[in-house]
């Protein structure tokens, strides 16, 4: 249990299994007084003094105050609402358009403008709307021949994330049992055959571009907030504990303050904790230059794994292997091979039957021109950050590419953060755009193409393309 007068949070928590109350419930220890107090005034008000009709043996009415054992409230179902909104607003714009026809209205006028306060095509009702990202690695199959076995190489860089959601603490009863036992011993096996191993861990900000994709890991029941400490039991239900951003924070701390006191065997582990980094390093002379690490204000394990990447390379390690679950690293890995200096750069992507490994640097290579603007292409059809276009996936938009050869200087010259967009440029993208949604539409501009697309019948308005002017700004979204 510890010692309860060595937490200061300010947290309201049980002192055994260190589960901590929500605000509702701390509310409710700091008002239950006065709601008593004027709840008891009121009945002897309505029911002894007053004229009212109210008996003394009428039911009180509960309070249904969050309460230690019954803390959450129940969540409202969200689906039905919005969905009826969109199918009304649809059938609205139907309604408009055969308004429009039969009053000789201006109908190319007509397309040039939203309709509706979120666009369907490209928003899910204000949020950003997510499609499978995975798809982008059928994409990449034709450039390398993909394995399993593991390949030889100096040093492994982990996405932390997807670590602690591979192994599983069987067996372990408190976090301390995990660390000891699960996690450690996981890092001990990979530095049986490198040299190095370093850990990556995400941090969260309140104020994250990525937050409304985290709320989508919140989805399907209340999660516990829990706190972290070496004694504390382990929950029954680890993947509920770990989509809370809370709980994992306090986890990630909590394991790297381990990988500190781990004993390398003369190896180096290196671990990030917040925007610093802490390593377990018994034979000094191993590496001591950890500057170019630190301090980082990288957000996301995506970036800081290549930052990590780079610093292998100046300490001479030519071959490494990148451990992960997100397409997003295997994007950015291959925009960015040419510029770190390694010979061989592999994923480890994956788990269980859909384990694979990918050899980044082949890919690279035979992608050539490709290989940059693969970043900027991934981010447009439809990232964390950015949304996806409702229909259209990566196939569809690879097809686009590999249609518009022109699109390679495009989405180059956009990978390199322009501060203003060119028209030049943006007419090429809208005519992928419009190649993305029909291989058979032979209109340059996508305004044009959203009243040929809607005529033909086949598609509502959420499955036609954008207009231009909020293409541009989904545009300027991407390259940000």
């Amino acid at each position: 249990m510890g010692n309860p007068f060595m937490e200061d949070s300010g947290d309201l928590l049980t002192l055994d299994t260190k589960l901590i109350m929500n605000k509702g419930v701390v509310r409710t220890i700091y008002t239950a007084k006065d709601i008593g107090e004027k709840q008891y005034s009121t009945f002897v008000q309505e029911r002894l003094t007053s004229s009212s009709n109210l008996r003394l043996s009428d039911i009180v009415s509960k309070n249904n105050l969050p309460l230690f054992s019954k803390h959450h409230a129940k969540e409202q179902s969200k689906g039905k609402e919005p969905f009826a909104s969109v199918k009304m607003n649809c059938a609205l714009f139907a309604r408009l358009y055969i308004a429009c026809q039969a009053r000789e209205g201006d109908l190319d006028g007509f397309f040039e403008h939203e309709n509706q306060s979120c666009l369907p095509s490209i928003s899910d009702m204000g949020r950003l709307r997510h499609g499978p990202k995975s798809d982008l690695l059928e994409c990449l199959s034709s450039f390398c021949t993909s394995s399993k076995g593991a390949p030889s190489v100096e040093a492994i860089l982990l996405d932390g994330a997807a670590v602690i959601h591979m192994l599983k603490p069987a067996g372990c009863r408190t976090f301390n049992n995990y660390a000891a036992d699960v996690f450690l011993p996981y890092i001990t096996t990979q530095l049986a055959t490198v040299s190095r191993v370093d850990i990556v861990w995400d941090r969260y900000q309140t104020d994250s571009l990525k937050q409304s994709t985290r709320e989508l890991r919140t989805q399907g029941g209340t999660v516990q907030r829990r706190r972290v400490v070496p004694g504390t039991l382990l929950p029954g239900k680890t993947g509920s504990f770990l989509r809370n951003e809370q709980n994992k924070d306090e986890l990630f701390h909590f394991l790297s303050d381990c990988v500190q006191i781990y004993n390398a065997h003369g190896k180096l582990v290196i671990s990030t904790n917040d925007q610093n980094v802490v390593t377990a390093d018994l034979n000094n002379s191993t590496l001591s230059d950890v500057e170019n690490l630190e301090p980082c204000t990288h957000e996301e394990t995506d970036t800081r794994l290549l930052l990590h990447v780079a610093h292998c390379a100046k300490q001479g390690l030519r071959k490494v292997t990148i451990c992960t679950v997100d397409t997003d690293v295997v994007g950015l890995a291959i925009g960015h091979f040419h510029a770190l200096e390694i010979n061989e750069l592999w994923i480890s992507f994956g788990v269980g039957t859909h384990f694979r490994q990918i050899a980044v640097h082949e890919i690279a290579k035979n992608m050539s021109t490709k290989a940059k603007p693969l970043m900027f292409f991934h981010a447009i059809s439809g990232c964390d950050t950015v949304s996806s276009f409702l229909g259209c996936g990566k196939k569809s938009a690879w097809f686009a590419w590999d249609a518009c050869p022109a699109m390679t200087n495009a989405f180059l010259t956009l990978s390199s953060q322009p501060e203003e967009i060119d028209m030049q440029t943006m007419d090429e993208i809208e005519r992928f755009i419009i190649i993305m949604y029909s291989r058979t539409c032979a209109v340059k501009k996508v305004n044009e193409a959203r009243k040929i697309l809607f005529a033909q019948g086949s598609r509502t308005i959420e499955h036609v393309p954008p207009t231009r002017a909020a293409l541009v700004q989904h545009v300027k979204r991407a390259v940000y």
